[in-house]
């Protein structure tokens, strides 16, 4: 089909792994657990053995922390949210 659209132009896949605890988690002991799990994250997307694993198509490894994280989604809902009301899309 020479007038369409290639699926990859389109089509944004996100894989995302985060670590979840209570909501009273005293700020200590969560920004020991933050620092800890974003050193984790940020060795693991770094090392060649993740790298070798990613497929060349612009795909990338991202850590960060919680405030990042939140920004993230936020402006990825509201990304989504402007599509599916552009198209009349609902989700099922």
């Amino acid at each position: 089909m020479p007038h369409s659209t290639p699926i990859a132009s389109v089509l944004q896949i996100i894989c995302i792994f985060w670590i979840a605890g209570p909501a009273n988690l005293p700020g200590d002991v969560l920004g020991k657990l933050q620092a800890a799990a974003n050193a984790a994250a940020n060795a693991a997307v770094h090392a060649e053995v993740l790298k070798k694993c990613i497929p060349p198509d612009g795909s990338r490894g991202v850590a960060g922390l919680l405030g990042e994280f939140r920004a993230f989604l936020l402006a990825d809902i509201e990304k989504w949210e402007k599509v599916l009301n552009a198209t009349g899309t609902r989700p099922a």
